[in-house]
Order: C-alpha cells, then structure tokens, then sequence
C-alpha cells in the first residue's frame, strides 16, 4: 500500500517550531518524520535567501532608471520579468531594484544630473511598475489552479530529493500531492483522477529507467496529459534525452524543480 498525504501549513508550521527548538538532525523514521525535516530544512533555506535582496549591477540600475525617467513602462517592466525568470519574487525586487533606484533618482537630483521634473517622472514610473507588479504576484498567489503530483514506485528508497521538490512546487502555491512507493497504476489511476497539471518522479539508477519511461508513456496516453519532470542522480541519462522520450523536463537541482514551479505561475 503506497505512503499518500497532502503537505499542509500545519505540518510546515510544526516542522517550522522543531527547527527553532533544535539544531540535531532527526533520526530516520516514518515518511512523515522524513517530510518535516525536509519541511524544515527547506523552510530555512527560504527564510535566510529572501532576506537578500538580489544584487543590482550600476548598468542594470541606470538602465532600467532610464526608462522610467522616459516613461518607457513596457521596457522598465521587461527588466523587471528578466529578474523575475532568475528567480527574484517581489519583495526581493522591492527591496533591491526598486529601493536602489529611487535611491539613484534621489542622488542625481542633489548632484543636478537630473532635473525635479525627470526625478518626479521617474518616481511616478516607478510607483507604476511596483504597482504592476505587486498586482501581478497577488493575482498568482490568490488563483492559481495548478496542481502537481510527486510520486516514487516501490523499492525507491531515496525519497528526500522528491519530497523537497513537492514542497518546492507547494511554495509557489500549487496544490501538491505526494505519493511514496506507490505502483505505476496508482500513480496514472491519481494522475488522472486529479487531472494534474504536473507529475514529478525520481529515478536514482539507470536501471530503474526502465521503469520509468513506461510509466511516463502511460501519464502521456491520458486525456489531459501532464507536464512530466524526473530527477534523481540519473535523471541526466541519455535515454531520458533522445526523441520521442515522453519527459518535458530533466531536473538535476532544487532551484531547478523551483523554476519550473515558478513558471507555471507565469502562464
């Protein structure tokens, strides 16, 4: 019988409070204890990169304030999306560009390089992309329908990778469904009962490739056919690469798996 929950904000909350009491690694145990650490271990992660907004090169500064002084809105926001791809959400961008610029506006002024005219034009350009933007962001957070399901086949014992992938996915407020050791039937019977947008599977060896494909042919054949990544140490192999192979995506890191996620929300 396969492992099978729903991640949920208690069980992040929970893993949240036993990482502020204690530093030592959990010993193994059930799927779950495995789940809230890497709840845990993810949480933290999160929390110590969006506290650094990202680094704004000075071209990058002075181009995008360029536009904004020229109330060109649609090439200001093309910067904007650039940082976005890269991973940046807003309050990084808020934080880093946004706050770096107004900061450049203001200095221009004082050394008269720019005139009180182009500083209140750029401002209020500026006011209008973080407005966009912000909009943009919530709009995601509050609608987004997509779901995706993790899944692993009996015997697969490396299971920590996938389940930090899911709550990757469940980060960017996708609904997400975890299944551990389940048969390749249960894994297409939930696919398609859910009708999911994505399938995540791991495959740690290239002899378990061969289950794999098959499984990913199968998720391919249903009417509303998933989006499929494989991670895992052989997820690289060239069988997974060639023509025809029924795999949209080979994920060889974290913030790989993240990108996807993150696209979705883009669509």
């Amino acid at each position: 019988m396969p492992v099978q929950f729903q991640y949920s904000k208690t069980v992040a909350q929970a893993s949240l409070e036993t990482a502020d009491k204690s530093d030592r690694a959990p010993e193994a145990g059930s799927v779950e204890d495995l789940a809230r650490a890497a709840l845990s271990r993810l949480a933290q992660a999160r929390r110590a990169e969006e506290t650094a907004p990202p680094a704004v090169s000075e071209a990058d500064l002075q181009r995008f304030a360029g536009h904004l002084v020229d109330n060109d809105i649609e090439a200001a926001t093309a910067c904007v999306e650039a940082l976005r791809r890269q991973g940046a959400g807003y309050q990084q961008i808020a934080d880093g560009l946004f706050a770096e610029t107004a900061r450049w506006l203001g200095a221009c002024w004082d050394r008269d390089v720019l005139s009180w005219l182009d500083v209140s034009l750029g401002i209020s350009a500026l006011l209008r992309v973080n407005g966009a933007l912000r909009d943009s962001c919530t709009r995601q957070c509050r609608g987004c329908k997509c779901d995706a399901l993790f899944a692993t086949l009996p015997n697969q014992s490396h299971t920590l990778g996938i389940i930090l992938a899911a709550e990757a996915f469940r980060q960017q407020h996708l609904d997400v469904e975890l299944m551990l050791g389940a048969s390749a039937g249960d894994i297409v019977d939930a696919a398609d009962r859910r009708g999911v947008d994505f399938v995540g599977l791991t495959v740690g060896s290239d002899d378990r490739l061969k289950d794999i494909v098959p499984l990913a042919m199968r998720l391919k054949a249903l009417p509303r056919a998933p989006g499929i990544l494989v991670g895992g140490s052989a997820a690289k192999s060239a069988a997974l690469a060639g023509p025809g192979v029924p795999v949209d995506w080979t994920v060889g890191s974290l913030d790989e798996a993240t990108a996807i996620a993150r696209d979705a929300l883009c669509r």
